[in-house]
């Protein structure tokens, strides 16, 4: 499964979420910080997330 976690998530969010064998992408790593609910979810669309 391919994940974003919000900014609110951190890295041992992604570490648990990467162990169990997903893709997990962070908010804060892509400089997404304060990026609007819908800019966020055109985002994972593309990503396909």
């Amino acid at each position: 499964m391919k994940l974003k976690l919000d900014e609110n998530l951190g890295s041992r969010a992604v570490e648990l979420f990467a162990q169990a064998g997903h893709d997990a992408a962070t908010v804060a790593s892509e400089g997404l910080f304060s990026a609007t609910d819908e800019d966020l979810i055109e985002i994972c669309r593309r990503e396909r997330r």
